[in-house]
């Protein structure tokens, strides 16, 4: 039994000076050298064919103007300044009942909507009655436009141009004002 306790004592030393050597070698191989590397250079071929230059043509996106849904979801954020990009400049814009307002800038014009803040209601851009009789009745203001009534009366309305950008806006505290 003493045998087989020396003969593995003397394997386990043998692999132990293996290993250790095999990583002193192997070490040493990876290890910075001074030895200089000579790469060999490339032979220049005189007779190259130059491509001529190709023009690349770059489209041209025309900016695409906003649709309901970027109106709507603006409006129930109250993010206006999202739309500022999608409106004509200037833009007109009218609070009904009042004085204000006349064509502005869309920066300007974001700021005026500011005064749908005062809603306290949801809103609505389906059309209903309401929408129906805007757009019959006032199509100045309301014809070809995104119109949305809050359920305590507030109203928006987006009139838009031919490109689907936004150049009149009108608003009101109530619908009512407008329709009987």
């Amino acid at each position: 039994m003493n045998a087989k306790v020396y003969v593995a004592g003397i394997l386990s030393a043998l692999t132990l000076v293996g290993i250790g050597a095999g990583a002193y070698f192997l070490g040493k191989n990876t290890g910075s050298s001074n030895k200089a590397v000579i790469s060999p250079t490339p032979a220049v071929n005189t007779n190259l064919r130059i491509p001529s230059p190709i023009s690349i043509i770059t489209p041209t996106v025309a900016p695409q103007g906003v649709d309901k849904a970027n109106i709507e979801a603006a409006v129930k954020s109250k993010n206006y300044a999202a739309l500022s990009a999608y409106m004509t400049n200037p833009v007109s814009v009218r609070i009904e009942a009042t004085e204000c307002c006349q064509p502005m800038t869309p920066d300007d014009a974001v700021d005026e909507l500011k005064y749908l803040n005062n809603t306290k209601g949801t809103w609505n851009f389906e059309k209903d009655e309401v929408i129906a009789g805007l757009e019959a009745s006032f199509p100045e203001s309301y014809g070809n436009a995104v119109i949305g009534v809050s359920s305590d009366n507030y109203l928006v309305g987006f009139q838009l141009n031919s490109q689907n950008f936004i150049s009149k806006i009108s608003m009101s505290a109530s619908y009512k004002l407008l329709l009987p």
